[in-house]
C-alpha cells in the first residue's frame, strides 16, 4: 500500500505502540494486572501488526448549505440533534429520554422516506425501529418498577437494575449516530456470507456458507460499517482471557487463529472474507472521486476510492487511539485486514443540521456513481415510453375500454398498474437516475424497442417513441415539451434528449480475458443478439448499463466470480422493476 498523506488516510508508521511509549504503562500495564488474577492462562500469542494503519479518520459528506437552500449561519444556529452516548450509571429519566429521542428520530427518518417514496430502498430500517421500540418498552418497565421501591430493595427493583445494566440502548445509540455520518444509506443489520470450505467428511470438499453482520450498509453499498460499543476495559479482559501477555512483541508475531482472536478481529477477518465474496456491479465504485466537487478544500489526490468490493469501516465510540498500548495493537490488527476505523466519537459536521436536511444527505446517490454516459437497455426503453410510466390508473383504464369495449387488461399490467401507484418508476427514479447525463443505446436495442411498439404499443406509446428516439427533427426544449403534452409527470429540464443510437462494433481484444467466458456463456444459454449487445457494448466502452434485465446481470456476475478473476465486468445499474407497454387488451 502506497503512502498516503492526506486527511483521508491518517497512516500512523511513526506511532507503533508498545508500552514503552506510554509512561503511565511502564510499570504495570491494565491488562498485566487482569492476567495476574486469571486463572489456567494459556501460553500468550503475539498480537501484531505488520504494516501503518488507515485509522481515526474518514471522509464526511457535509454538502455546502446553500445547495440545501439554508445559510451556513441558520444552519449553526440549528439544534445539536446527536444523542448523548448512553451509560447504565444514568438516571433512568435520562435513559428513557434518549431512548425517545432516538426513536423519534429513527421515525422522522422514515416517514421522510415514505413520503420520498424511497422506504423500499432502506427495507431494514423498519427492523432498526422495531427494535429500538422494544428497547423502549422494557425501559418504561424499568421506570415503572424503580418509581415503586425508591429503596431498591424489593426483587423487582433489582430485576429492574439488571435490565438497565444489560439494556442494548446504547448499541442502537452508536448505530444510529454512526448513520447520520453516512451517505446513500441502503441497509441496517443485514447478514453476509462468504463460502467456506466445510469440515464434515461426509460432505467431502463442498463449501458451505458461513456469515458475519453489518450494522449499516451505506454509499449505495460501497461501504460497510461495523459498530462496537466495546470499552478498553473489556477489551482488556478480552485480550487477557486470550492469553495476552504486555510483554509480546509485534516484532515476533506469527499468524493468529480464529481462537486466539478478540471479538473485534475476528469480526474483522470475517467481514474482509464477506467482502472478497462480493463484487459491487463489477466494477470500481467512483463514489468518492466524484464527490471531490463538494470539497474543494480536499486535494483530489488524496481521495481513497473503493474497490470492487465492499470497504469495510468499523466505528468505535468507546475506544480512544493513543491512550492504552493494547488496545492502540487491536486496531492495528483490524486495520491490516484493510478496514478503516473510526475511534471515539464521530465528527460534528452534520450536528447542527436541521433533520430533515440531514436526511436529504443520507438518500442514496446511486446517479453520482454513474458514468457521464449512460447505455440504456431495452427494458428502460420501454419503460420509458410505456403509458404505465405517464398515465394514472383512470386514464389507462379508460382508454383501454375506449379502444376495445368489453375488454380487460392483461394481469401482468394490472399487477404493474399497481405498482406504479407507490413507485412512480419515471418521476422518483428513472428522471433522477438518467438527468444530466449523455443517453446512448445500441442500434440492437432501438431496433428491437421500435419492434415492439410498434406491434402492441398505443398512440401514445408511437409518438413518446418517435420523441426519445429522436424521429422527430426537434431541439431538446421542443421534445420536452412534446413529451408533457403525453406524460402527467413534469419532464427535468436536464434530461438530454433524443437518446443518441450507437454502432455496436464489438472487439474482443478492449474487453479484459474474462469476457470470453461472458461470452460463451451468453452462446450456451441463447442468450438474444440484443441483450449481447447491449451488456458487451457497456462493458467494451466502459460506461454505466441502466437495465431491469436481473437475470442477465446476475448471469454475468456469477460468471465472472466463478472464474476468480480480479477483471472488471460490465458497470450494470440494475433498476428493480420493470413497465410494459399496455398492449392489446384480452377479449372476454
Amino acid at each position: 500500500m502506497g503512502e498516503k498523506n492526506g486527511p483521508l488516510a491518517l497512516r500512523r508508521s511513526e506511532q507503533q505502540s508498545s508500552v514503552g511509549d506510554f509512561p503511565a504503562l511502564a510499570a504495570r500495564s491494565p491488562i498485566e494486572a487482569i492476567r495476574a488474577r486469571s486463572k489456567g492462562s494459556r501460553l500468550p500469542r503475539v498480537l501484531s501488526f505488520s504494516n501503518p494503519i488507515q485509522c481515526d479518520l474518514t471522509l464526511r459528506f457535509s454538502r455546502d448549505a446553500t445547495l440545501l437552500g439554508e445559510s451556513s449561519n441558520e444552519c449553526m444556529m440549528a439544534e445539536d440533534h446527536r444523542i448523548a452516548p448512553y451509560s447504565s450509571t444514568e438516571d433512568i429519566e435520562e435513559v428513557v429520554g434518549k431512548a425517545e429521542a432516538l426513536l423519534s428520530q429513527t421515525e422522522q427518518y422514515r416517514a421522510f422516506l415514505i413520503q420520498n417514496r424511497k422506504e423500499k430502498d432502506v427495507p431494514e430500517l423498519s427492523t432498526l425501529i422495531n427494535n429500538v421500540t422494544k428497547e423502549h418498552n422494557v425501559l418504561q418497565r424499568v421506570k415503572s418498577a424503580l418509581s415503586l421501591d425508591i429503596t431498591g430493595n424489593s426483587q423487582e427493583a433489582r430485576d429492574a437494575h439488571q435490565a438497565l445494566r444489560s439494556s442494548n440502548l446504547g448499541y442502537y445509540l452508536a448505530v444510529w449516530e454512526a448513520a447520520k455520518n453516512c451517505t446513500g444509506l441502503v441497509g441496517f443489520q443485514k447478514r453476509v456470507y462468504w463460502e467456506t470450505p466445510t469440515r464434515d467428511s461426509k460432505k467431502g470438499n463442498k463449501s458451505q456458507k458461513a456469515g458475519a453482520y453489518v450494522d449499516i450498509t451505506a454509499q449505495d453499498g460501497a461501504e460497510w460499517v461495523k459498530v462496537s460499543t466495546m470499552t478498553e476495559k473489556r477489551l482488556i479482559r478480552e485480550l487477557a482471557e486470550k492469553g495476552y501477555h504486555p510483554d509480546d512483541s509485534p516484532d515476533e508475531a506469527g499468524e493468529l487463529d480464529e481462537d486466539d482472536m478478540v471479538e473485534l478481529v475476528k469480526a474483522a477477518h470475517d467481514l474482509r472474507k464477506a467482502s472478497k465474496s462480493m463484487r459491487i456491479r463489477y466494477k470500481v465504485v467512483i463514489f468518492h472521486i466524484l464527490l471531490h466537487f463538494y470539497f474543494h478544500f480536499l486535494n483530489f489526490d488524496n481521495f481513497i476510492t473503493s474497490s470492487v468490493h465492499p470497504q469495510v469501516r468499523f466505528v468505535l465510540p468507546k475506544l480512544v487511539l493513543g491512550r492504552v498500548a493494547e488496545v492502540d495493537r487491536i486496531i492495528d490488527q483490524i486495520c491490516d485486514t484493510g478496514a478503516i476505523v473510526n475511534c471515539g466519537r464521530l465528527s460534528e459536521d452534520r450536528a447542527t443540521l436541521p433533520l430533515d436536511k440531514l436526511f436529504v444527505q443520507l438518500l442514496p446517490l446511486a446517479s453520482l456513481t454513474l458514468t457521464e454516459t449512460i447505455n440504456v437497455d431495452c427494458t428502460i426503453l420501454l419503460a420509458l415510453v410505456s403509458d404505465l410510466s405517464h398515465y394514472d390508473t383512470e386514464r389507462i383504464l379508460h382508454e383501454a375500454r375506449a379502444r376495445n369495449p368489453g375488454g380487460t387488461l392483461k394481469p401482468v399490467i394490472m399487477r404493474q398498474l399497481e405498482k406504479e401507484v407507490g413507485d412512480q418508476l419515471i418521476q422518483t427514479t428513472l428522471y433522477p437516475l438518467l438527468q444530466n447525463h449523455e443517453l446512448v443505446c445500441t442500434e440492437e436495442a432501438a431496433i428491437r424497442m421500435r419492434e415492439v411498439v410498434s406491434t402492441i404499443g398505443t398512440a401514445a406509446e408511437k409518438e413518446r417513441t418517435a420523441l426519445f428516439m429522436g424521429d422527430v427533427g426537434s431541439s431538446t426544449p421542443e421534445l420536452h415539451q412534446k413529451l408533457g403534452d403525453l406524460s402527467t409527470h413534469p419532464i427535468p429540464a436536464t434530461l438530454k434528449l433524443p437518446i443518441k443510437i450507437v454502432p455496436t462494433d464489438l472487439k474482443l481484444k478492449r474487453l479484459p480475458p474474462v469476457a470470453k467466458n461472458v461470452i460463451d456463456h451468453f452462446s450456451k444459454t441463447d442468450t438474444s443478439s440484443v441483450t449481447k449487445s447491449v451488456f458487451l457494448y457497456g462493458w467494451q466502452t466502459n460506461i454505466t448499463t441502466i437495465s431491469s434485465n436481473r437475470t442477465v446481470a446476475k448471469a454475468i456476475e456469477a460468471v465472472i466470480y466463478e472464474q476468480g478473476t480480479n477483471d472488471s465486468g460490465p458497470d450494470v445499474y440494475l433498476i428493480s422493476t420493470s413497465r410494459s407497454l399496455v398492449g392489446k387488451e384480452k377479449r372476454k
